[in-house]
């Protein structure tokens, strides 16, 4: 059970700031800046979550 709610978390925490990131960008360049914030962010937590899994597989 610990591992699927760590996974939880994770995915959580990116969806919230996924959604911060929508409101906050109106303009078309800010949308750019954004996309790109989000690209790189989408990565990070990918690797976190990888992380995670690794650490509770052992």
């Amino acid at each position: 059970m610990e591992k699927k709610r760590k996974n939880i978390t994770i995915d959580n925490a990116y969806s919230s700031y996924q959604y911060t990131a929508k409101i906050d960008s109106s303009d078309p360049d800010q949308q750019k800046i954004w996309d790109k914030i989000n690209k790189k962010f989408s990565a990070l937590f990918k690797s976190a979550q990888n992380f995670a899994m690794k650490l509770a597989r052992r």
